[in-house]
């Protein structure tokens, strides 16, 4: 440890430096960094019986569990050592008492975890797998499940039960305790999505993991506490605090990394040594990846990480210039404090952008915002944990100025918020991340042999411009001019289409559901969106209200603009028809009902086939009928028209049905997709938008058959994900999108 007290050992600190950013760029590269996979050949396994060891528990509930240890009673499927599986009781386990090192026995229906299905959709398999995680049981609805605790000593019991009463401390005396929770314990999972929107929107979602800036100030606090206890006992006693947060903070990678740094601070005071910043923070890192090498990878490192560093680095050049403005204390803090913010954001940015995909204009007052309220918000909360223990009162009292303070924050955030249009951009490529940073670090080096003010403010203009482009420059150019892209997102048992037309323009139709468990809108068709760099929606069909068609819009319109919508006439027998008017038009979108006619979009042309069915109740008779048609190629949507409405649009349109592409109706339900309208619309190729193991059984085996039947090609989303074809107006193509890795 001593090479962290000398600066002698700067050249070791940035020989770990480059080794780490070059193990990043292999893995960006494509190398794979995690041994973990899916034991089974089959992607859902029902009915098997499942033994395992609770490895780790939520604070809030147990919907869901950590084992390891595992072993399946009828599958001849053995795991390896240190895999481990996630688990969900059923409706009558998830009250019951767990405890780490308990040994659980359940029947499950085991299924392999979710992996990318659409462009820019989050890696959910890969997240698991970097935890070790290989696949997710889920107890089958009404069976039993049998507990043998753990009898024995168990030191990650211990700290759990010390988190859960610190937890019910704060559930008890806060209005705010999601996002508290949040601060101290790094448990994000009762934060409700209009909150974390209002976070992540804001670009402050950070604060939301425990950081260094919470150590900074229980380090702090210890010093103010021990004050009058003389200077050794004052620093052992920061040590305590250091560690007692580190074991309340679960061993978060940003707070474990600032308070090892912090004890290396303490120890080097302590043996009256130098404090060498970078060679702590290298130590850390070591320390880290020693303990999980996968944490390398996740974000949560790189942006702990490269924050400090840029701070190390950066800062103290730019203080040193500063600090000769001016005399004042209060002013040279002023400065100070939002030159470590503008440090931290410029040094993260790239990262952040590639993770996230926006940029909040507002972003650095918002942080300074944070900053400036946070530290209140942390003593409040410390102080009323601390009061528990004897005065309720007292403890809510302080967590009541903490839930006004966190108000005050939030209203501010908002208003901010309603008055900065998001910026989306698309995926930064690794030679966009590398550039950016070797153009950082280029600077800060050239700088100091520049001995002019006006030689180094040139310097200094023209770095800024550079980087400006490599941050609006797009990683990738995804779509060609003059081709016709059709894209069926996976949005599982529902429907939503991307159009990018030949002339740039963009369009949806429909968007997937939106409940309490999911909303596609959001979580599926936002971050596509954003990954490529699309900011609006020129267009905007909804073909029915059927919330697994239309559900998906609402989010959508709460964070793009969308020029003009298309829909059915109103029914007013349809409440939720209702509703949804109601708030397109609160949002002034213009809308338009379906009604035989043309779209022209440069030489593109949608043809509505649509007549006013007035006298239809059911919403899937009502589904909107479209044709798209570009040069000698077009593709046929027909929402969930059933067999009456299709011999309707035979009798009607007759061979015009005939199309390149059918989108097959309801999902593949035999219901649709009759052997008249089939060979009325003679497809080459067959697109189904069914959800994986769905309820319904679809697409049913007929409809199949009779695709098969007329030559067609068929894909589904439940098998095939996302599918995409591109048009240059002769004939599609099918683009394998999976095969295309847009980080090169």
């Amino acid at each position: 440890m001593a090479f962290a007290f000398a600066s002698s050992n700067k050249v070791l600190a940035e020989v770990l430096l480059y080794a780490s950013i070059a193990t990043l760029v292999l893995y960006y590269g494509g190398s794979s960094h995690s041994n973990y996979h899916y034991p089974f050949t089959e992607k859902k396994i029902k009915s098997v019986l499942v033994s395992g060891v609770v490895d780790d528990l939520n604070l809030s509930s147990n919907n869901k569990i950590l084992l390891t240890n595992v072993e399946f009673k009828n599958a001849s499927v053995k795991l390896p050592p240190r895999h481990k599986i996630m688990f969900y009781p059923d409706s009558n386990s998830i009250n019951k008492v767990f405890g780490y090192g308990d040994t659980l026995t359940f029947v499950a229906n085991i299924r392999e975890p979710k992996g990318i299905r659409n462009p820019g959709e989050y890696d959910y398999k890969k997240y698991l797998s970097s935890k070790n995680i290989v696949l997710q049981a889920f107890q089958k609805e009404g069976t039993k499940l049998e507990v043998l605790p753990n009898l024995g000593f168990s030191i990650s019991q211990n700290i759990y039960s010390f988190r859960k009463s610190i937890y019910r401390i704060i559930r008890k005396h806060s209005m705010n305790y999601s996002i508290i929770t949040a601060l101290l314990l790094g448990e994000r999972d009762e934060l409700d999505n209009e909150t974390k929107s209002v976070f992540l929107d804001s670009g402050v979602y950070h604060v939301l993991s425990v950081s260094g800036l919470h150590v900074g100030f229980v380090l702090l606090l210890a010093y103010l506490i021990f004050a009058r206890f003389g200077y050794y006992t004052k620093n052992i006693a920061g040590i305590i605090f250091l560690i007692i947060f580190l074991i309340i903070a679960d061993f978060r990678i940003p707070v474990t990394r600032a308070v090892i740094m912090g004890v290396v601070f303490i120890l080097a005071k302590l043996l009256e040594r130098e404090y060498y910043g970078i060679n702590a923070l290298s130590l850390s890192g070591i320390i880290i990846l020693l303990i999980n090498p996968n944490d390398l990878f996740s974000s949560g490192y790189q942006l702990s990480f490269t924050a400090v560093l840029g701070l190390l680095l950066v800062y103290p050049e730019i203080k040193s210039r500063t600090d000769k403005f001016t005399s004042y204390s209060f002013i040279r803090w002023i400065i100070n404090v939002l030159t470590i913010t503008l440090v931290i954001q410029i040094c993260v940015l790239p990262l952040q952008l590639f993770y996230f995909g926006n940029l909040n204009p507002f972003l650095l007052i918002n942080n300074l915002i944070v900053l400036a309220i946070l530290p209140f918000v942390l003593l409040a909360s410390f102080v009323g944990i601390a009061a528990s223990a004897s005065i309720n009162l007292f403890a809510s009292l302080f967590f009541a100025s903490a839930d006004y303070i966190l108000n005050i924050q939030e209203t501010i955030l908002k208003y901010l918020l309603s008055g900065a249009s998001i910026i989306a951009f698309p995926k930064f490529t690794l030679v966009y991340l590398v550039a950016y940073y070797l153009l950082l670090a280029s600077y800060f080096v050239l700088v100091k042999y520049f001995k002019t003010i006006v030689a180094k403010s040139t310097l200094s203009i023209l770095v800024i411009i550079v980087l400006i482009i490599f941050v609006l420059q797009p990683a990738n150019k995804y779509f060609e001019e003059n081709k016709l892209y059709v894209v069926s997102i996976d949005v599982g048992q529902g429907d939503a289409f991307y159009i990018q037309f030949p002339n740039g323009k963009t369009a949806l139709i429909d968007a997937g559901n939106r409940n309490k468990l999911l909303d596609y809108g959001k979580y599926t068709i936002l971050p596509m969106l954003k990954y490529w760099g699309i900011n609006k929606l020129d267009y905007a069909f909804v073909s029915h209200l059927d919330s697994d068609h239309s559900g998906g819009f609402y989010s959508i319109v709460n964070n793009i603009a969308i020029d003009t919508l298309y829909k059915p006439e109103l029914s007013r027998y349809n409440i939720q028809d209702i509703q949804f008017e109601t708030f397109m038009r609160s949002e002034n979108i213009p809308i338009n009902y379906f009604n035989k006619g043309i779209i022209e979009i440069g030489n593109a042309r949608i043809y509505v086939l649509n007549h006013k069915f007035e006298y239809y109740t059911d919403e899937n008779a009502r589904s909107g009928i479209l044709k798209l048609v570009y040069g000698n190629t077009s593709v046929l949507f027909t929402g969930d028209a059933d067999v009456a409405i299709e011999n309707y649009y035979v009798d009607e349109y007759g061979d015009f049905l005939n199309s390149d592409i059918l989108k097959v109706g309801h999902h593949g339900s035999k219901n649709s997709s009759s052997e008249r309208f089939l060979g009325a619309c003679k497809p080459k190729y067959a697109i189904i938008s069914s959800g994986k193991y769905n309820r319904f059984g679809h697409p049913d085996s007929s409809v199949l058959v009779q695709i098969e039947e007329i030559g067609a090609k068929f894909f589904n989303t439940a098998t095939d994900s996302c599918i995409i074809f591109v048009s240059n107006g002769e004939k599609f193509h099918k683009f394998s999108w999976q095969s295309i890795d847009y980080l090169d």
